[in-house]
């Protein structure tokens, strides 16, 4: 068993180490030549060959600082693919902050998926040449207000979203953070929530705020799966695999997880995720368990892999300002694969619905039993699955082009 676990160990790599030493080397110079961005010339060049190809199309922004692309794939990701897959010209933009593909390689212009293109001048992302263009700006962090305004200046026929995707306490804090959130709010064209709670908030500053929860791309989860060797050998040493994948954070419940484990000593727990730094010492604590492995993040492309060696899936939250008014994305994906669902009482899985969630830890174990008893009902199987094709990320952006066509022609 401990030779198990010194397998699913995570060591970085040294160019990934490089290449964070380059990106904090002043701009210009040194930087510049190792980099090799484009010129502008080159760029404008690329982009009116872009427009021409798109003739007539709504561009969509993403924009900086971001979310990188090639990380969690979360809600700004999933949205930025449903509308590209309505025809939509899709600008995310990156920088070189994340060491990682596709990011870290971004010169310009770097098309990742029909109709998307990662971006990253070296500069501020401001791409000028759309300042004559429908464009629709889609901002998620706080912190893209400058970014924003800036685009705005440019274009004053610049459609704004304004998407609350988090409890503004999740996000890294800076000085003037809480006047770019009520600036957002106010000034955007059209504000998003992704949960009931920031719905609430932000219905105390704009009363048109539209409910947008996480959703899901069913047909990510109905296709050829990958053997994962690690998963594979938990897999023939329990009985059964209770499993979360996701931020590994402060408001991770690690005693229930312990509860849970203790109780359960023939189920394996495998707990998928980036843990974060200031929670280290806590997964530590896990050396004395042989039935609960931690194990470094996955692509999305693998996470459907990963879902289907999971008997029940979890969320093994505590409940808080964050956890409140999160919308969690795995919920809809456990749902996707026809697993079932065990929860602490998240208000937002709740909403989906009611027997997913538990108020403590003991109704937590006996959800998780009654759970293990379903796992070969294939009603039940079809049943799950159909409350995902309920929620997908269509159907998300369709509530907010409506919402935009509407806005427009008022």
């Amino acid at each position: 068993m401990n030779k198990l676990k010194k397998i699913l160990k995570y060591s970085k790599e040294p160019k990934v180490l490089l290449r964070k030493v380059i990106h904090r080397l002043p701009k210009g110079g040194l930087r510049k030549n190792i980099l090799s961005f484009p010129s502008e010339d080159e760029l404008s060049y690329r982009l009116e060959s872009l427009m021409r190809k798109y003739e007539g199309k709504t561009v969509y922004v993403f924009p900086s600082p971001n979310c990188p692309w090639g990380y969690m794939f979360q809600r700004p990701q999933q949205l930025a693919r449903a509308l590209a897959r309505e025809g939509n010209l899709i600008f995310y933009m990156t920088d070189t902050s994340y060491p990682y593909s596709p990011d870290w390689n971004v010169r310009g212009f770097l098309e990742v998926e029909p109709n998307i293109y990662l971006f990253n001048d070296d500069k501020d992302n401001v791409i000028n040449q759309l300042a004559s263009r429908k464009v629709i700006v889609w901002q998620y962090w706080p912190h893209q207000n400058d970014y924003v305004k800036k685009l705005k200046v440019l274009n004053k026929q610049l459609i704004h979203v304004y998407d609350c995707i988090d409890d503004i306490t999740t996000f890294d804090s800076y000085g003037n953070i809480q006047n770019d959130y009520y600036e957002s709010v106010v000034n955007s064209n059209l504000t998003l929530a992704t949960s009931n709670q920031i719905y609430n908030q932000v219905k105390t500053i704009r009363n048109d705020v539209i409910y947008v929860p996480n959703g899901v791309e069913v047909g990510d989860f109905d296709r050829s799966l990958e053997e994962i060797p690690s998963v594979q050998l938990i897999r023939k040493k329990f009985s059964y695999i209770i499993g979360y994948y996701g931020a590994i954070a402060d408001w991770f419940d690690f005693e229930l997880l312990k509860y849970l484990a203790d109780n359960n000593p023939k189920n394996g727990f495998v707990i998928v995720g980036e843990v974060y730094k200031e929670i280290q010492f806590k997964v530590e604590d896990f050396k004395g368990y042989n039935n609960v492995f931690f194990m470094k993040r996955i692509s999305y492309e693998m996470i459907p892999s990963l879902l289907d060696y999971f008997d029940v899936a979890i969320i093994p939250f505590l409940i808080n300002d964050i956890t409140l008014s999160t919308s969690p994305v795995k919920a809809f994906e456990y749902l996707a694969g026809g697993k079932e669902i065990v929860s602490t009482e998240l208000p937002e899985v709740k909403g989906i619905r009611q027997e997913f969630v538990a108020e403590n830890y003991i109704e937590f174990q006996n959800k998780l039993e009654l759970a293990l008893n379903r796992i070969n009902d294939s009603n039940r199987i079809a049943f799950l699955k159909s409350l995902a094709i309920q929620n997908t990320w269509k159907e998300r952006v369709s509530r907010v082009t409506k919402a935009i066509s509407n806005d427009r022609s008022e």
